[in-house]
């Protein structure tokens, strides 16, 4: 095809855009990201193929149901959250809305769907590079492996396309490769039949599903009397943003609730599995202002989807601050169950469960002061807002 056809003119304009919102919201997180990086830059440059485990793992042998199940599961979870997350910018915009109803750009639009899912696929070639890097280095490649890898690949782009939305003849596939490759080594001579036949059967319905439509999802039928949240004031703000929650950032609410709630376990195990009690007041400190600092992402996500909402709100009486008020609210009681659930938890461990149940109170209310000032304005409009958020993180975890 000539560079100016249709595809290649969509492609530029859709890269571009991708190119531009990608790298504003990682702008957002850079402070954050440089730390992590500082943290674990040593580690992943000694062992660059850690990046590659779930390949790996595949290669170095069979394992258990559970390891593979395991394995398996973080690999496609990391696919179908980063595509998520991308997913308006994968879209293209209000732009690329418009130009799908021109004349050139109907037969190429399903390709530039499908190369734009591929693009914001590219970050994944690091661990598929590093892990090629290392079976070369090793023994190479044996036909098991070349079938599951052929899996792997076919279920990474099924959940992709997943995450965009609007997958419907993809959803039965991928639970049953993905059933399929848990029990990779079990299956004897017949394994890399059975895996290729799956690859196979997944890879035509998906290359179909990308040929026949783009990928927006398609659009719901609404009711005329489609019940909405009921309640009188507070409790019908809370029933709506908790259904902002679901409807529109599941990507966001789901990965960062089990990240708290696996910070909070971690800081429990660690005192009673490992048996640091003296160490009890730290961990429960430091878990404590974790925790927060990842419940407080919670209020960008309310801020953003605010935006557009703000004119209408401004009109009615205390209309915004209700909206705020209500945001801080579920946020704080989000952090709360969290806390009453780990003090739980310390309670049933005697004999040091009610000393350490002490301190998750005490310095759970702490950093419950701390949370609503992380959810400020200025935080979430500021360029460098995350980089705010750690400095009142910091300071408030040294005075109080």
């Amino acid at each position: 095809m000539a560079p100016e056809h249709p595809f290649f003119l969509l492609l530029r304009s859709r890269r571009a855009w991708y190119r531009r919102q990608s790298f504003a919201l990682y702008l957002r997180y850079a402070h954050v990201a440089a730390v992590l990086l500082a943290l674990t830059g040593p580690a992943l440059a000694e062992r660059p193929e850690v990046l590659a485990a779930p390949i790996l793992h595949f290669w170095r042998g069979a394992g258990s149901l559970s390891a593979n199940a395991g394995w398996a599961f973080a690999w496609l979870a990391c696919v179908f959250v980063w595509v998520r997350v991308h997913r308006a910018f994968i879209g293209g915009g209000a732009l690329a809305a418009f130009a799908r109803s021109l004349p050139g750009a109907v037969r190429a639009g399903p390709l530039v769907d499908a190369a734009m899912l591929l693009v914001s696929l590219q970050v994944f070639l690091l661990p598929i590079g590093l892990a090629a890097w290392t079976i070369a280095r090793g023994s190479g490649a044996g036909e098991p492996f070349a079938a599951r890898a052929a899996l792997l690949a076919v279920l990474t782009l099924g959940a992709a396309r997943l995450a965009l939305g609007g997958a419907h003849a993809i959803k039965l596939l991928l639970p049953a490769g993905f059933a399929l490759l848990c029990g990779a080594g079990r299956l004897g001579a017949m394994e890399p039949v059975a895996l290729l036949a799956a690859a196979l059967a997944i890879a035509v319905v998906l290359a179909r599903l990308l040929a026949s439509s783009h990928a927006q999802p398609p659009p719901r039928r609404v009711r005329a009397g489609a019940p909405g949240p009921r309640g009188p004031g507070s409790a019908f703000l809370l029933r709506l943003q908790w259904i902002v929650l679901l409807r529109r950032h599941p990507h966001a609410l789901v990965p960062r609730i089990a990240l708290a709630a696996a910070i909070m376990a971690a800081c429990v195990w660690m005192i009673f599995g490992v048996g640091k009690f003296e160490e009890s007041a730290a961990f429960v400190k430091v878990g404590c202002w974790l925790t927060i600092a990842v419940m407080s992402g919670f209020y960008y996500l309310f801020w953003t989807t605010r935006q557009p909402l703000e004119p209408f709100l401004r009109s009615l009486p205390h209309g915004l601050r209700r909206m705020v008020l209500s945001e801080h609210l579920l946020v704080l009681g989000a952090t709360c169950l969290l806390f009453a659930l780990a003090c739980a938890a310390c309670l049933l461990q005697p004999p040091h469960g009610e000393k350490v149940a002490g301190q998750m109170l005490r310095h759970g209310a702490a950093s419950l002061l701390v949370l609503p000032l992380l959810g400020l304005p200025l935080i979430q409009r500021h360029q460098d807002g995350m980089l705010i958020k750690v400095a009142v993180l910091a300071a408030s975890f040294v005075v109080l």
